[in-house]
C-alpha cells in the first residue's frame, strides 16, 4: 500500500492596502503523494505610480516537512525560499496586474496548517505590510494500492495554463513533447516526477503532449490549452 496526499481544503482571507490588492485567487487539488499545488494570485497595482514591492511567506502553523516556493515577476524560486531576495523587487506599473503562483510541496506529509502570504514595503519581513492574504491548509491521506497510483489516470494541471503545467500519476514517465496542431514539435524535455514544465513561449491555442517511458514508448498523448 502506498500513501496518497489528498489537499482536502484550500481557503484563503484577503486583506487589501494601499495601492496593492490580491484577487481571483484559484487552487488546484494535489492528486498523489509528493505532488506540488499550485495556488495563483492576481496582484494589481490600483495606482497611477509605480508600485514596488517584496513577498514573503509566514508559517503561523504548518508541518515542519511541507515546503513552499512563489514565481513572481522576476524569477520561479526553488523550495525553501520564502522571502523575496531584497535585489529582485517587483515593480508594476501604473494599472498593471500579474499572477504570481505559490506552490505548496506537501513532501508525503499528512496535516493541516496555515500560512500568510505578505506583499511588503523591504524585504526579509521587514517594512508596512502593503497587502497580504491566508492560506488554510489540509492534506488528508488516503490509502491506494501501488498499481492503482502507478497506473492511474494521466492529467495535465493547471490546464489551461499560460506558464507553468505538472503531470500527475507521472511515475514511469521519462520524456515529453510538445506539438502544436499541426504536428510541428514545439518542446522536448526529459521529465522526472513533480517536475514543471514552463511553456510561457509558446502562443495562445491547442497542444499535444506526447508521455514516453524510459524506452521511448509512448504512454499517453494529452490535450494541452495554453492561455
Amino acid at each position: 500500500m502506498k500513501q496518497t496526499l489528498l489537499l482536502a481544503l484550500l481557503f484563503f482571507t484577503n486583506v487589501g492596502f494601499s495601492q496593492l490588492t490580491i484577487s481571483n485567487v484559484s487552487s488546484l487539488k494535489a492528486a498523489q503523494g509528493g505532488d506540488r499545488v499550485n495556488v495563483k494570485l492576481d496582484i494589481t497595482n490600483n495606482s497611477a505610480t509605480d508600485a514596488e514591492f517584496f513577498w514573503d511567506i509566514t508559517r503561523t502553523d504548518t508541518q515542519d516537512d511541507w515546503g513552499f516556493s512563489v514565481c513572481d515577476v522576476n524569477l520561479g524560486y526553488s523550495e525553501g525560499r520564502e522571502t523575496c531576495p531584497s535585489s529582485k523587487a517587483n515593480i508594476l506599473e501604473p494599472n498593471a496586474s500579474y499572477t504570481f503562483s505559490v506552490y505548496i510541496h506537501p513532501n508525503a506529509t499528512c496535516g493541516i496548517g496555515n500560512v500568510m502570504f505578505s506583499l511588503r514595503s523591504e524585504s526579509d519581513g521587514q517594512g508596512n505590510v502593503l497587502t497580504e492574504t491566508g492560506l488554510d491548509i489540509n492534506v488528508a491521506c488516503a490509502s491506494v494500492s501501488k498499481s492503482e497510483s502507478d497506473h492511474g489516470d494521466m492529467i495535465l494541471f493547471p490546464n489551461p495554463t499560460s506558464d507553468l503545467f505538472q503531470i500527475n500519476s507521472d511515475v514511469k514517465i521519462e520524456g515529453l513533447r510538445i506539438y502544436n496542431i499541426v504536428g510541428k514539435l514545439m518542446i522536448e524535455e526529459s521529465h522526472v516526477p513533480g517536475q514543471l514544465h514552463n511553456v510561457s513561449d509558446l502562443d495562445a491555442g491547442v497542444y499535444l503532449v506526447r508521455l514516453t517511458d524510459e524506452n521511448n514508448k509512448i504512454i499517453s498523448v494529452l490535450r494541452l490549452t495554453k492561455n
